[in-house]
């Protein structure tokens, strides 16, 4: 599948990368439909860089998509659901996140652009990390 990716200090490139593969018990397949390019993807393609970023790493975090496959653990969303992907990961357990202040999490993943997001064709995420796209925008 084709993605959009972080080569090098203010290079994006399209490569073609392999498939997700299965989910896990508690993974969803997703297909993307839309991915938003934010104001940090364009930091960190500054030259300086105003963001850290891995190279090689899919860039963008503003996703919608749809669930084309599910684990045996899914049970709250269905295949054929449209979502939005939460761009802040976190644990929900650490005392910033029983605040309320997510993107302060200490022990769940940040999203430090330094692992595969969401500018390509499909996507693997934990069941945690979706909204379910409202009625309304159908």
């Amino acid at each position: 599948m084709l993605a959009a990716v972080f080569k090098k200090r203010g290079v994006l490139g399209i490569e073609d990368r392999p498939e997700p593969g299965q989910p896990a018990e508690e993974e969803v397949l997703l297909e993307v439909e839309g991915c938003g390019v934010c104001g940090t993807d364009l930091h960190i393609l500054s030259d300086p860089p105003g963001h850290p970023a891995t190279e090689g790493v899919i860039l963008g975090h503003e996703i919608v998509a749809r669930i084309v496959d599910k684990g045996a653990k899914v049970r709250e969303f269905d295949i054929g659901t449209r979502v939005l992907v939460d761009a802040n990961l976190k644990c929900g357990i650490c005392p910033p996140c029983r605040k309320g202040k997510f993107n302060h999490c200490k022990t769940g993943p940040r999203l430090a652009f330094s692992w595969t997001v969401a500018l390509l064709e499909s996507s693997k995420r934990r069941r945690k990390h979706f909204i379910r796209f409202a009625t309304m925008f159908h």
